[in-house]
């Protein structure tokens, strides 16, 4: 009798197993600087670089105080396995989904969000923000500025 698959359904996808794989270098990461910026991948010296280190200047972050991980657009980089190596209070997702990180939540973009003990402030990516001014303008005024600047007086 041939064996018959009534319902065809993938359950569990395969890119869920993306978030499994324990292959990320965390060894350049210091654990105890307290601002994680999660962004794009970008070249050394270039424009988007330039745009992160300002956004960083801005929010008076000094160089012991964060720290920079690049994730490409379809990598996946399991939250739960990023706290555990790096202590961070509050992270800046830059073009970065919350669910490449396995997070199920729903952000409010340009906004601080509570998530897991953590502070979590997501935008759109560099290049995206120069060309929608208004957005960058609402990430400061909203999110940067209250959490990064108006809170340490």
């Amino acid at each position: 009798m041939e064996d018959i698959n009534i319902i065809k359904s993938d359950i569990i996808g395969e890119t869920i197993n993306d978030f499994w794989k324990n292959d990320y270098d965390f060894s350049r990461y210091d654990s105890h600087k307290p601002v994680l910026v999660i962004s794009l991948v970008y070249e050394k010296g270039s424009v988007e670089e330039n745009a992160i280190l300002k956004i960083v200047q801005a929010c008076k972050l000094s160089d012991d105080s964060y720290q920079i991980m690049q994730l490409h657009s379809e990598e996946k980089l399991l939250w739960a396995t990023i706290i555990e190596r790096i202590n961070a209070q509050a992270v800046i997702l830059l073009g970065v989904h919350p669910q490449q990180l396995g997070i199920s939540a729903l952000f409010s973009l340009n906004d601080i969000n509570h998530y897991a003990s953590c502070v979590f402030i997501p935008a759109l990516w560099v290049t995206q923000m120069e060309q929608q001014p208004e957005l960058k303008r609402q990430l400061w005024t909203q999110a940067l500025k209250p959490y990064f600047i108006d809170q340490q007086k």
